[in-house]
Formats: C-alpha cells, sequence, structure tokens
C-alpha cells in the first residue's frame, strides 16, 4: 500500500466543537460538560467584562466586550442546544435507553424557548443600554460644571455619565482653589458616581446638596471629607437598576456601595436599608436620621457655601 492509500485511508479527525455540533459525542458528554459546564466560561466572560468598565481609561474597551459577550453567549447557546439534541438523536443507536434521548430532546425544547426569552428580556435590552453608554448616555440630561464666586466651591449639576469625574478633575486642576463640591443629580451610571466618589476623596474636598442628591449621586456625595446639607436638601437612595434584570457585575457593585458606605462611618442598620427601596421607588432619610447615622456631617447654615444661582 503506498503512502498515498495509507493517507486516504487514515480517519479525519475533526474538532471537538465540530463533533458536538454534529452530535457524534455521547449524550452525556454533550449534555453535562457541553452544556452545563460550557456555561461557565461565558458567565467567567461577563463578569469580568462588568469589572472591566470600573477602570475609567477601559469604559470603551469594556462596552465593546460587553456586547461581545451577549452575542458569544447566544452562538455558544445555539451550538449547545443543537449538539444535544442530534446526540439525543442517536443515543438509542449507541445502545443507549430511549427514555434518555426523549428527556435530552425536551430539555432542548425547554432550552430553546428560556434562550428565546432570555432573548427578548435580557440581552436585547442590555446591549442597547451598552449602545446608549457607548453614544454617550444622550437619553440622560445633561450636566454642567462651574466654579461659583469666590473660588472655592465648584458646583456640578445634571446626570452623571461615564467620563464626567475626569472633566471634574480638569476642573479642579484648573482652580485649585476649590474646597467643596456641590452636588445637584438625579443620578446616573453608578461606577461613574463611584469614580467620582473617590476624585473627591483623593482630593480632600467636603461635599454639599443644596437641593437634591439621590440615586448614585449619593454614592459620590459620600467622598467627602465632609459632606453638608442646606435646611430642607434631600439624600434618596435605592436599589440599582440594569435593563433586562441585574447582572453579577451589578450586585457586585451593591454590594462594594454597602461596604463604603459603612467605611464612611455609616451605621450598619442605614447601610442595609440603603438599598432596600426598589429601583422604581426613593428612600428619603430625614435630617434628624442622617445625622444619627453619620451620613451627613451636619445642616449647613446660610451663608456657610456659595450661591449656586
Amino acid at each position: 500500500m503506498s503512502q498515498d492509500d495509507n493517507e486516504a485511508a487514515a480517519p479525519v479527525r475533526r474538532s471537538y466543537l465540530l463533533r458536538h455540533w454534529r452530535g457524534e459525542l455521547s449524550l452525556p458528554v454533550a449534555y453535562w460538560i457541553n452544556g452545563w459546564l460550557g456555561d461557565i466560561p461565558i458567565i467567567l466572560l461577563a463578569t469580568g467584562a462588568g469589572l472591566l468598565i470600573r477602570v475609567p481609561a477601559l469604559v470603551k474597551p469594556a462596552l465593546a466586550a460587553g456586547m461581545a459577550v451577549w452575542v458569544l453567549a447566544f452562538l455558544v447557546s445555539i451550538w449547545q442546544l443543537v449538539g444535544i439534541w442530534r446526540s439525543a438523536g442517536r443515543h438509542v443507536g449507541r445502545g443507549g435507553r430511549k427514555i434518555w434521548a426523549v428527556l435530552g430532546q425536551v430539555s432542548v425544547g425547554l432550552g430553546a424557548v428560556m434562550l428565546a426569552a432570555q432573548l427578548v428580556t435580557s440581552a436585547i435590552p442590555q446591549m442597547l443600554e451598552l449602545g446608549r453608554i457607548w453614544a454617550g448616555d444622550a437619553a440622560l440630561a445633561e450636566h454642567q460644571i462651574r466654579v461659583l464666586p469666590g473660588g472655592r466651591d465648584l458646583f456640578y449639576s445634571g446626570a452623571i455619565t461615564y467620563g464626567v469625574s475626569e472633566e471634574v478633575r480638569r476642573a479642579l486642576d484648573a482652580a485649585p482653589g476649590v474646597t467643596v463640591i456641590h452636588l445637584s443629580s438625579r443620578g446616573g451610571r453608578l461606577v461613574e458616581a463611584q469614580h467620582l466618589h473617590d476624585l473627591i476623596a483623593e482630593r480632600g474636598l467636603a461635599t454639599y446638596v443644596g437641593q437634591f442628591c439621590v440615586s448614585a449621586c449619593t454614592s459620590a456625595f459620600m467622598g467627602g471629607r465632609e459632606r453638608w446639607l442646606a435646611p430642607g436638601a434631600r439624600l434618596g437612595f435605592h436599589q440599582a437598576s440594569t435593563p433586562g434584570g441585574l447582572s453579577i457585575a451589578t450586585v457586585l457593585e451593591v454590594a462594594a456601595e454597602k461596604q463604603a458606605l459603612i467605611r464612611s462611618g455609616v451605621s450598619q442598620a442605614f447601610a442595609a436599608r440603603a438599598f432596600d427601596a426598589p429601583p422604581s421607588a426613593m428612600w428619603y432619610p430625614s435630617a434628624p436620621e442622617l445625622l444619627a447615622a453619620r451620613v451627613v456631617t451636619g445642616i449647613a447654615p446660610p451663608g456657610q457655601f456659595a450661591s449656586e444661582r
């Protein structure tokens, strides 16, 4: 037999991915290893992309990674379901019991329904949200940064969107006399509010709320060396929200927020209650509650800080 004949007779070795797709793997391998354990890398990638966005310089790559992970997850799910279905179809011919073949294909049917539901309720809403962030969050209100008369107070108003902490950093560099930052915001992106919190703490600034600071804004407020409210001003707390449901990264961010409150000297009871309100509601603690929990340093008398008008 010639060398060419030997090569022609040698079996063609297909890749593991192709063998699963064609249903050539055993049903236990296709179902348990590829169907269940195969989700672990996707979960790790999704978590990594969610945590990557916490690095200011990597926001754009993190957004791209988040969208890519959703596409990859959908493709992997199709690969898993098709391979399990085909393997189940061959299971009896390999000597397996028919009941396992039937159950395998039933699980694929249920999995297909769940995949379609996840696509509509989670994947598409979250990818659209990532796209909105990438485009600059135009749907959120605009923001404004200005130094108030006297040069000691910096006023930030509007939504907290990705990149604003760097804008505030540049404003502080241009106004070295600033010692206090006024916050007037209905919130925005929690991760960026945490970046703003870190910047405020780094510069040793006091924080002051003349009217309201709610949702993610409270994270930035807690970065203050001293934290002041005007009479009648309000702080509002609630759970973070993510289109399509909470992601692992969001759950970790909320847990980090609770710990940050406690590290700031806030009582554990207040830190726990601060995130009890659902995303659609808001908890506005009273001034005595804020003072007792050490959330605020005090209620500022008129004239202590520059006018925001």
